[in-house]
């Protein structure tokens, strides 16, 4: 009967006040059936004990994990009600976590808002995988107003069976502006370099392959954006002696200050121009390129030509 008693009454409390292990005593006594099941209670009270506490103990982990992680993290069952949430979600709630369980998004949010909200898990658990999408969310706390990516996804129990919806929102804020900032500037070297009045060209010293180039680049080559993409530095220049060409473009891969020549130009049409040509060599993403400007000198230098003639003449 006492045997029974302390069967049917055992609690969680009980168990875990239980010592890790028992007292062995110096002499063991006869023993019978009701001692060995005596003591077979006892060894299952110890370990119902250990196995609390390492619940416990994960449970702690786990909590402590969820309130310590700045992003928005909460868990919601089949019909949306609220099962947890940490304290940045009870920041952007403006209520404690014991006021949330229990209650759905319309308990908080306009009628359009939680629908919204609402129909985000259905999709989640209708795609029974993780589902993202970005909102601009206002903390009712402070008031902080930010763009997050937020990740919805079936949670499931121990047996596979699908129990609710986790979320979790980071804000992304900082990232979008940044990434935004450098679109737009981006775009305003892009129109720098494409309005450039100088023929502007970015290629692979190692095989001459044109990796980038500025419009003024192929209106003064006499090409259009796609032909002169598919032609390397040798082909351009094929009327220089490839030797030449591919000494020059060694030497520009092994130094690293700017070069400046003067070299001619053969234009589709047959016509020659002369031009100043820097080049450099750059560092892109760990690939070494070559960045070469160059600046058409034809009418200068027929202008000094015909200053020159005319000295000429003067002094003869």
């Amino acid at each position: 009967v006492d045997i029974a008693r302390q069967l049917r009454g055992v609690t969680a409390a009980d168990l875990k006040a239980q010592p890790i292990s028992g007292v062995v005593p110096a002499a063991a006594p006869p023993r019978d059936e009701l001692d060995d099941l005596s003591e077979g209670i006892a060894s299952l009270k110890r370990t119902g004990a250990v196995a609390l506490r390492e619940i416990e103990a994960g449970q702690a982990r786990l909590r402590g994990l969820m309130d310590t992680i700045p992003d928005l993290i909460w868990l919601k069952d089949l019909n949306g009600r609220y099962l947890a949430c940490n304290p940045a979600f009870e920041s952007f709630f403006g209520a404690r976590e014991a006021d949330l369980i229990g209650k759905d998004d319309f308990a908080f949010f306009d009628r359009e808002l939680a629908e919204f909200f609402r129909e985000n898990d259905r999709l989640a658990l209708q795609a029974d995988a993780p589902r993202t999408n970005e909102e601009w969310l206002t903390f009712a706390v402070g008031g902080r107003h930010g763009l997050f990516e937020t990740v919805k996804t079936p949670m499931r129990d121990a047996d596979g069976q699908v129990i609710g919806v986790l979320g979790i929102a980071r804000d992304i804020t900082a990232q979008r502006r940044s990434a935004e900032a450098l679109g737009e500037r981006e775009e305003l070297y892009r129109t720098i370099v494409s309005e450039a009045g100088d023929g502007i060209v970015l290629f692979d010293p190692k095989d001459g392959a044109l990796v980038e180039f500025n419009d003024r680049a192929c209106a003064y080559l006499g090409r259009t954006r796609e032909v002169l993409g598919s032609l390397s530095v040798f082909q351009l220049f094929d009327h220089v002696a490839p030797e030449r060409l591919r000494g020059t473009l060694d030497g520009l891969n092994a130094s690293s200050g700017p070069h400046g020549f003067e070299l001619n130009m053969r234009l589709p049409d047959g016509a020659e121009r002369q031009a100043w040509i820097t080049a450099q060599k750059v560092m892109l993403r760990g690939r070494a390129l070559v960045l070469a400007v160059w600046h058409d000198l034809t009418e200068r230098r027929e202008a000094e030509a015909v200053i020159d003639q005319e000295r000429r003449v003067r002094d003869t």
